[in-house]
This record gives C-alpha cells, sequence and structure tokens, in this order.
C-alpha cells in the first residue's frame, strides 16, 4: 500500500542508494581498481537519480492534507517508472542529440529528477491552494 510512510521511507532508501552509487569508493563499495562495480553502480545511480526528489517532496506533504498527496502520488504512480524506464532504455552511447557533453542517459538522467521535481512542485501548491489551508 501506497501510504505517505511509505513513500517517504522508499525516498529514502533510495535516496542512501543514490548517494552510495555516488561515492562506492569513498564509502568502501568498490575498491580503488574495481571497473565493473564502478560501472554497475554509475548505471544504478542514473536509475536511482530521482529517489532523492521524491524523497524532499514526500517530506513537504507530509504534514499536508491527504487531498494533495493522493494529487501528487497519481502523478509519481505513472512518472517515476516511466522516466526510469526511458532512461534504462536509452542509449549510453555518445553523440546520439549532438549535444556537447555526456550522452543521451545522463543528459536524461539529470533531466528527468528536474522535471519531475518542477512539476510536482506546481501540483502540490496547485492543489493546496484549491483546497485551501
Amino acid at each position: 500500500m501506497l501510504t505517505k510512510k511509505n513513500i517517504l521511507l522508499a525516498g529514502l532508501v533510495g535516496g542512501i542508494l543514490f548517494l552510495v552509487s555516488m561515492f562506492p569508493v569513498e564509502l568502501g563499495v568498490c575498491g580503488d581498481n574495481s571497473y565493473r562495480c564502478g560501472q554497475t553502480l554509475e548505471s544504478m545511480q542514473m536509475l536511482l537519480g530521482i529517489f532523492p526528489a521524491i524523497f524532499l517532496l514526500s517530506l513537504i506533504i507530509y504534514k499536508m492534507r491527504d487531498e494533495v498527496f493522493e494529487a501528487w502520488k497519481r502523478f509519481s504512480l505513472w512518472f517515476v517508472p516511466l522516466s526510469i524506464l526511458i532512461i534504462a532504455n536509452t542509449s549510453s552511447h555518445s553523440g546520439g542529440w549532438g549535444v556537447g557533453f555526456g550522452n543521451e542517459q545522463e543528459l536524461l538522467a539529470i533531466f528527468f529528477p528536474i522535471l519531475y521535481s518542477i512539476i510536482s512542485i506546481v501540483l502540490i501548491l496547485r492543489t493546496h491552494a484549491r483546497l485551501g489551508k
């Protein structure tokens, strides 16, 4: 069941895994010379990048009315899996869009959490304002 508490916990766990995937050598997850471990965690990092946003947004709406949470949850239930699928199925080779930095997968791994956060904040504020305090 997707309750406020469960989504907050999922965001926290996903956010922690995201941070671990960002600093695998420093946290002792990968050795200095472990290329395979680093590559695996880099791929995982791209897929988990949305979880810090989920955690922060769920913290914001935790004490708000249930109607605000439900509106955000409905949006999140289709956006998050869709963005993860798109990122996972995007080529990790450079040059696809002619962008001068990174690759398509990295670009999407940055773009989707930002887009998710912006849309979520607008949705939360609109729903909160519509319902009144």
